[in-house]
């Protein structure tokens, strides 16, 4: 063969490499491999001081000063904020400090804006550390390693979370439509089911403006599908 027929062949080779379909994962599986991550987080055994959640602690006091915190206000916040206070009186682990995140998440509070705000100063100084300890932070461990599992693992976590809600909304709209005895209705449920997602902001709470975009499309459906309804 001619030259220019093997680089041709290796070309086409190589392009059929690189443009295999991608593996998706169901909710499950995307739980499976977020766990698998946290694992590997744990496994680089990191620790972290007390000097060093102290000064993540002080430093967030003085930002909710500035803010204009109230604890009876902003109950969440005390929680998340408390958590904080707790661990850093010894070495805190990976796992610790972690636990002390979900806390602040968990710590949202639906129509209290000043809150949320608080809480996500906590999450956020928190993957402050994790990600850019400075030097003292981390007694022992591998703090690299550590902070780009636990990234993989809640960004996989995040998105099992998304995908059963949304799984959970699809199977209802089966429900509804099969209940009426109209198959063609399947179609109108799920707009219907989908829709209650955008209504509501607690609803879309983590989903990214790619994913909101594809739920609004598949509510309002292209103009195709709405000429043939």
């Amino acid at each position: 063969p001619a030259a220019g027929d093997v680089i041709s062949a290796a070309g086409s080779k190589a392009l059929g490499m690189f443009n295999k379909a991608p593996q998706t994962m169901d909710a499950e599986g995307l739980k499976q491999a977020a766990q698998a991550a946290y694992s590997q987080a744990d496994q680089a055994g990191v620790v972290y001081s007390p000097n060093a959640i102290q000064r993540v602690t002080n430093d967030l006091k003085g930002q909710f000063a500035e803010f204009g915190y109230h604890p009876e206000l902003q109950s969440g916040a005390k929680v998340a904020l408390g958590e904080l206070d707790r661990i850093g009186q010894g070495n805190v682990t990976l796992k610790g400090l972690d636990t002390a995140r979900k806390i602040a998440g968990n710590a949202y509070q639906p129509m209290n804006k000043a809150n949320n705000a608080l809480t996500a100063k906590v999450s956020g100084a928190i993957d402050d550390l994790v990600n850019n300890p400075q030097a003292g932070d981390v007694v022992m461990g591998d703090a690299g390693k550590a902070s780009t599992a636990i990234k993989e693992a809640r960004d996989l976590y995040g998105r099992s979370a998304k995908l059963e809600k949304v799984d959970y909304l699809l199977k209802k709209a089966g429900l509804q439509a099969g209940s009426t005895g109209s198959g063609g209705n399947i179609e109108n449920a799920t707009r219907q089911q989908l829709r209650t997602l955008l209504t509501n902001p607690k609803n879309t709470r983590g989903f990214t403006v790619d994913e909101k975009a594809a739920l609004e499309k598949a509510v309002l459906g292209t103009p195709v599908q709405n000429a043939l309804r």
